[in-house]
């Protein structure tokens, strides 16, 4: 629940779309330290962060997929925007 919350401290005019095509989809998220972060999800629905804590806690077999605020940032991003392509 903290994750959700900090999420929705990142503005949407701090999340930029990279790249989109039919297998991977990334965007840049910049966290509140002002650091910017790769976000990707491949065409399986995995997401990636290369944020210190999804580095850490990341995917575990054993207790299933960590959503970092980043993460949670982009999800949030693209309920409310369509980028089915990056210009």
């Amino acid at each position: 629940m903290q994750q959700l919350a900090r999420a929705n401290l990142i503005n949407e005019t701090n999340i930029l779309p990279k790249y989109v095509d039919e297998e991977i989809l990334q965007l840049i998220v910049t966290g509140s330290t002002g650091e910017k972060y790769l976000v990707s999800c491949n065409e399986y629905g995995i997401w990636r962060c290369d944020c210190k804590n999804f580095e850490i806690h990341g995917v575990n077999e054993e207790t299933g997929s960590y959503l970092c605020k980043h993460v949670i940032a982009a999800i949030n991003f693209l309920q409310n925007h369509d980028i089915s392509r990056v210009d």
